[in-house]
C-alpha cells in the first residue's frame, strides 16, 4: 500500500508562472509618468532620476526596488500600489490551458500558494486570467 504525501507548493507569480514583460513595461511607464507628474518634470528627467536613484541605493547596499526608490526621491510609497493597480493586465495575460491543467493536477493532493510583491487586486486578476485562481489555497 502506497503512502500519499501532501506537500505545500509555493510559486512566485510575476515572471515565473507567466511572462510578465509586457505588463512590467506598462507598469514602468506608469511609474515614470507618476514621478514626472509628482515632481513636475518631463518624462526623460523622471526616468533619469529613477535610474540614478536605483544606482545610488545599490552602491550603498540598500534595497533598490521601486518602493525604495519612491521613498528616496520623496514620494509616498503607498501610492505606488495605486499606480500599479492602474495598469490592467488584461492585454498582457492570457488563459493558459496547459498551466490550468497542471495546477488542477497539482491541487488534487497538495496546497498551492502564490507569493508576489504585486498588488492584491492585480494579482487576483492575473490568476483568474491564467485560469488558475481556483487552485490557489
Amino acid at each position: 500500500m502506497g503512502v500519499l504525501i501532501k506537500i505545500n507548493l509555493i510559486f512566485d507569480l510575476d515572471g515565473t508562472i507567466y511572462n510578465e514583460s509586457g505588463l512590467r513595461d506598462k507598469r514602468f511607464l506608469a511609474i515614470i509618468n507618476k514621478i514626472s507628474k509628482e515632481k513636475q518634470i518631463d518624462y526623460s528627467e523622471s526616468e533619469k532620476i529613477y535610474y540614478q536613484t536605483k544606482k545610488i541605493l545599490k552602491l550603498y547596499g540598500k534595497p533598490s526596488n521601486t518602493t525604495s526608490i519612491y521613498k528616496e526621491i520623496g514620494l509616498n510609497p503607498s501610492h505606488l500600489f495605486e499606480v500599479l493597480d492602474s495598469v490592467s493586465p488584461d492585454e498582457h495575460v492570457i488563459y493558459n490551458k496547459k498551466l490550468a491543467d497542471l495546477f488542477n493536477i497539482l491541487s488534487k493532493n497538495n496546497k498551492i500558494y502564490v507569493f508576489t510583491n504585486s498588488p492584491l487586486k492585480v494579482s487576483q486578476k492575473i490568476l483568474k486570467l491564467l485560469g488558475i485562481n481556483q487552485y490557489i489555497s
